[in-house]
């Protein structure tokens, strides 16, 4: 049954979703219905402590937006009403002291956002301002949020793993050593054309300067300390839920190191939880909120910190497949995780060396496959062992090189008014962050005159081809060949010659869109 402020929620997630785009019209219109739905089911009348903390999330709102413009004056105003407001409810003796205490913690959070921003603003940097605005509650969800799994308990966990650990817990590492505090990362948020490098705080303790190129500045660890994990989430599950997902990792893991006697359907409840919550958290990936809430529906009845008690009837699961390829050459290409900002059929997203095809059912994936003569993939659909498929690096690089046509397409510089790619991450290891970390990746690059983009961020091609192209620029009027090449990066003639092919074609038909 709909909670009667449900209506009201919705109508704030709806404005922070406006909010980046710019849309001051629509904007302004999408505050007024609120304005006017909270009229209609309050009266302007504030008599519980539920009413309060509603009204507070709707003066958390207004801040936000006054912040995104950068409107000082009224924010000023507004925030000593607001705080005067709070004040008379907090002494007003006909509510305990829980009911106080919840208040004051919803307030702590309105307060801080306007505090940080007056802090910042005093100092005169609009970059500041505009970056702390970038990182604010990318990965952190207000405290005492409901879980997302469950939809019950409070989300009490932080430092949640969208990706499971022990899918990147070397992917990230500067060394390759385990351990979070020694991840090195490079976040892109699509559709914001903004970027943010995250060092974990182990990394200078015992590394030598060559690895890194520079030596630590002195202000570098308090700086790292305020830039959030972009890989960890805050205030996601509840402890239990957190428990079970735990549980279902763990039981995965064995699998991968070589486990045989276990039930098919624990990869297929892994996968899924992968893939919703990639998506709960814009990790990469959207799916449709149909499919979300099937995937979460399925893994909450499912899911268990026991494993004796998971459900593993397969024809109660939902009825979806997978595909999972893995690559054992990517010829350095960056890895990551990467994936469409948009729903697709399948879900397609790569971690690491690993390329994952999520089917909303089972029988979608085999017409698909039927359709496009894929034979030779083996569907997990959870009632036989998991496969895991060989993955040449022209398959690796083709499916890394559809993902980032994707986000080409899904880019919110040509489609402002689309539904889906606001704060969408992608994640890649950061190599060295002492160059240009832009250039070196290949993955993202900053065009002047990029197709109708004025300055902003875009996917476009894997770093192969930049690697290639620019050595053929050095090397232009000096005669090399294909051979040259071959010996230069590693890549076979047959490799050079479907990444060009692939890429003459895209360029020409890229062209002619903007013609």
């Amino acid at each position: 049954m709909e909670n009667k402020f449900d209506k009201i929620y919705r109508q704030i997630d709806f404005i922070r979703i406006l909010m980046p785009l710019g849309d001051e019209d629509k904007i302004e219109s999408a505050f007024s219905e609120m304005f006017d739905t909270v009229s209609e089911v309050t009266g302007n009348e504030y008599r519980t402590t539920e009413d309060i903390c509603l009204m507070i999330d709707v003066f958390c709102i207004m801040a936000e937006n006054f912040i995104r413009k950068d409107d000082t004056p009224s924010l000023f105003v507004r925030a000593l009403k607001w705080e005067e407001i709070i004040n008379d409810f907090l002494e007003n003796d006909q509510f305990d002291e829980t009911d106080k205490h919840k208040v004051k913690e919803r307030y702590l959070i309105l307060h801080t956002t306007i505090y940080d921003y007056m802090a910042l603003k005093a100092k005169g940097s609009e970059q500041i301002i505009e970056d702390a605005n970038f990182n604010r509650n990318v990965n952190v969800r207000e405290h005492g949020c409901k879980c997302l799994l469950c939809k019950v308990n409070d989300a009490n966990e932080t430092g949640s793993h969208m990706v499971p650990n022990n899918l990147i817990e070397k992917l990230f590492s500067i060394d390759g050593e385990k351990g979070r505090e020694r991840a090195v990362v490079e976040r892109f948020i699509l559709g914001k054309g903004k970027h943010e490098t995250y060092l974990g705080r182990d990394i200078f303790e015992d590394l030598h300067e060559s690895l890194i190129n520079r030596r630590k500045r002195e202000d570098e660890t308090a700086a790292e300390n305020r830039i959030h994990n972009p890989l960890t989430f805050d205030y996601f599950f509840c402890n239990n839920c957190e428990k079970k997902l735990a549980k279902i990792e763990s039981l995965y893991s064995m699998i991968l190191h070589g486990k045989k006697d276990y039930d098919p359907a624990i990869p297929y409840l892994f996968w899924m939880s992968v893939t919703w919550r990639m998506s709960i958290s814009k990790m990469g990936i959207v799916l449709s909120s149909t499919h979300e809430e099937k995937y979460r529906k399925i893994l909450d009845r499912s899911l268990s910190t026991e494993e004796g008690s998971i459900l593993t009837d397969i024809r109660k699961l939902g009825h979806c497949a997978y595909t999972l390829h893995e690559c054992n050459d990517t010829k350095n290409e960056a890895l990551g995780i990467l994936g469409c900002p948009a729903p697709t059929v399948p879900a397609l997203y790569i971690i690491g060396n690993k390329v994952v095809r999520f089917y909303h059912s089972l029988d979608k994936a085999r017409k698909i496959h039927k359709q496009f003569d894929q034979s030779f993939e083996t569907i997990n659909d959870g009632s036989h062992p998991e496969v895991i498929s060989d993955c040449p690096f022209e398959g690796f690089w083709n499916a890394k090189r559809n993902i980032l046509d994707m986000n080409w397409e899904m880019d919110y510089d040509d489609n402002p008014e689309g539904e889906f790619g606001t704060d969408v991450s992608q994640f890649i290891k950061l190599e060295n962050f002492e160059k240009e970390s832009l250039d070196e990746t290949g993955e993202i690059r900053n065009y002047k005159k990029d197709f109708t983009n004025e300055g902003g961020y875009r996917l476009v091609f894997p770093r192969a081809l930049f690697q290639i192209l620019d050595f053929m620029k050095i090397n232009e009027g000096k005669g090399y060949t294909i051979e040259d090449i071959t010996a230069k990066f590693g890549y076979t003639k047959e490799q050079i010659e479907f990444m060009f092919s692939r890429f003459l074609h895209d360029s020409e038909k890229y062209l002619n869109e903007t013609d």
